[in-house]
């Protein structure tokens, strides 16, 4: 596959396209999007087709873009949310340590304490 990246044009002409050529402005949208998703790794491609897939379906739900705005910002909190649950619970966490891995020691052996020890010190 070809490694041709399109770069994102500045403010000023995302706005004025906006203004100008909705149409290409989306067009510019969903090229930048697929693009981007082409390039990911092959195991994160079906993930970034399924996300994109449900933002496109809230956009759509939206009935203007302010509420499409407020739909995208409210999904990146929950997942946000999800992901500081998961990091603090730690319940989910489990440490497994090969027997292998651990390091070498050297136990000192110590003598057994006699009950002749034990009168002897007194």
């Amino acid at each position: 596959m070809a490694e041709l990246q399109k770069e994102l044009p500045n403010f000023d002409t995302l706005m004025d396209l906006a203004n100008r050529d909705p149409d290409g402005l989306e067009h510019l949208r969903t090229s930048l999007i697929r693009d981007f998703i082409d390039r990911a790794p092959d195991n994160q491609r079906q993930r970034l087709q399924g996300l994109q897939f449900t933002i496109d379906m809230e956009r759509r739900k939206a009935k203007n873009p302010v509420q499409s705005c407020m739909r995208m910002s409210q999904m990146m909190h929950e997942r946000v949310t999800d992901l500081c649950d998961s990091l603090n619970d730690f319940s989910t966490l489990s440490v497994v340590t090969e027997p292998t891995a651990l390091r070498p020691t050297n136990v000192i052996p110590l003598r057994p304490r006699s009950w002749e020890d034990e009168t002897d010190e007194s």
